[in-house]
């Protein structure tokens, strides 16, 4: 992983606004719901805080806490629904066997992460898990959302369990001006989810 302070991004806070569209033979019976996702660069070493609310007819639906790196791997996550009565546990990264800096984003290259992930509970055993990643083309970021400055490039992203099962495909942006990855659409094995953005707001 790189040392603290060597991959600066391009913002200070990030606010992203849209709607979460499930795939079209499973809508919800009540509407789309809605997501606001807010990135905060602390440290300005490629780690980023998300925080992100989705709700439905006005009312939470779910929260997600993560600690990423531009957005692509996590360190930290925890992911709470209004229906459980219990949020997950917090999953914190443990080691890395592979990890692909993405200190400067290249089209058409494979970005891996292999990392190992666990509970707070030191006798609680970890799991392996991998994502793996493959880059785009650039293009301008207005093709993303109006507006948008810099380019933007498809990373298309595959995970693996420890079973070796491949379990969701992830498609993000990679914005060019503030160095991060946004999640666009998610697709595993329950379901096909798109995230429409509204709008990116920056903070420097």
């Amino acid at each position: 992983m790189a040392r603290p302070g060597s991959e600066p991004l391009g913002f200070k806070r990030l606010v992203a606004k849209g709607t979460v569209v499930p795939e079209r033979d499973k809508p919800e019976p009540n509407g789309n719901a809605v997501f606001e996702r807010t990135l905060i660069n602390d440290r300005n070493d490629g780690t980023v805080r998300e925080i992100e609310m989705r709700t439905l007819n006005g009312l939470p639906l779910l929260v997600t806490h993560n600690l990423s790196y531009h957005g692509v791997s996590y360190l930290v996550t925890q992911r709470g629904e209004a229906n459980h009565t219990m949020a997950r546990p917090i999953l914190t990264l443990r080691s890395a066997s592979v990890w692909k800096s993405l200190a400067v984003m290249q089209e058409n290259t494979a970005y891996d992460y292999e990392t190992s992930y666990g509970t707070g509970d030191p006798l609680m055993p970890s799991s392996k898990f991998e994502r793996h990643c493959k880059s785009g083309t650039f293009r301008n970021a207005g093709e993303f959302l109006a507006g948008t400055p810099g380019k933007v490039i498809d990373l298309v992203c595959h995970d693996i369990n420890a079973s070796g099962v491949k379990t969701s495909e992830i498609r993000f942006a990679w914005l060019s001006q503030y160095k991060v990855a946004v999640i666009t659409k998610m697709t595993t094995l329950a379901s096909v989810v798109d995230f429409k953005y509204d709008s990116l707001a920056a903070q420097q």
